[in-house]
């Protein structure tokens, strides 16, 4: 999504917002999840045992929340939500929608506008595949046009066989978030110099998305689904020097 906002209009998936800064998806821009699966979690009929993390079920209802584009992307566009979900198997209509977004339909508000509560159609597709358990692979690859190839990454590591860490980690993330800041600040109103320099302070800066962050929380707890594991704050508190920026579009 970095990529496409600074292509020109007719290649972007984007246009200005009418009347205000930033971004919003063109109306013919539909965004569609696929899973082979149920997500882990609530979605499941049955439960393996009780994880130490948020679930993938858990993920999802934040993502029908605040979005797919995350902290950063949302300096500049609006939230963006799944139109439709579509499983491979698994697929259990009330099973699912509770998951991804009925557990909370009662208990979250406060939401400052445009975030809402999404509800994304669900299905299950066609010719449901047959589910063949096992162990997960130790690599994951991912790729994006525009890109030579696919990069594939250690799962564990994070980084490529070079060592390299993957260009979808935090810190290639934030670089392309940079790089793009001065690019676009006759549209956003956002400048490199004014822009935190420091990866966590750049997504506390948003303040709408960080409010509906807490009220997804909020919503966890008044729901009595118990409170929403974070990750050490450590692993956001870094900052990017000019050399690692400009050439790494």
């Amino acid at each position: 999504m970095y990529r496409f906002i600074s292509e020109t209009t007719e290649q972007s998936i984007f246009v200005p917002r009418h009347g205000s800064k930033g971004y919003q998806l063109k109306e013919n821009i539909k965004f569609h999840l696929y899973i082979n699966t149920a997500p882990c979690g609530d979605a499941r009929l049955v439960f393996g045992q009780r994880l130490l993390t948020m679930s993938c079920s858990d993920k999802i209802a934040r993502w029908n929340v605040v979005g797919v584009q995350g902290a950063l992307l949302s300096h500049f566009v609006e939230p963006i939500y799944l139109e439709s979900i579509v499983l491979g198997s698994l697929f259990h209509p009330s099973h699912m929608y509770r998951a991804v977004c009925g557990r909370i339909e009662t208990t979250i508000q406060g939401l400052p506008p445009p975030y809402r509560l999404n509800k994304p159609l669900m299905s299950l597709i066609t010719s449901p595949e047959v589910r063949q358990p096992g162990k997960a692979p130790n690599y994951s690859v991912n790729w994006t046009t525009g890109q030579e190839g696919p990069e594939i990454i250690n799962s564990v590591t994070g980084k490529d066989d070079r060592g390299v860490a993957s260009r979808l980690s935090k810190q290639g993330l934030f670089r392309r978030f940079l790089n793009l800041v001065g690019r676009i600040s006759s549209i956003t109103g956002i400048t490199f110099g004014t822009c935190p320099r420091q990866y966590s302070d750049a997504k506390e800066a948003v303040q709408d998305y960080k409010m509906a962050k807490e009220q997804l929380v909020l919503a966890f707890h008044k729901a009595e689904l118990g409170t929403w594991l974070k990750k050490p704050i450590e692993q956001d508190q870094f900052e990017l020097d000019d050399s690692m920026l400009n050439n790494h579009q």
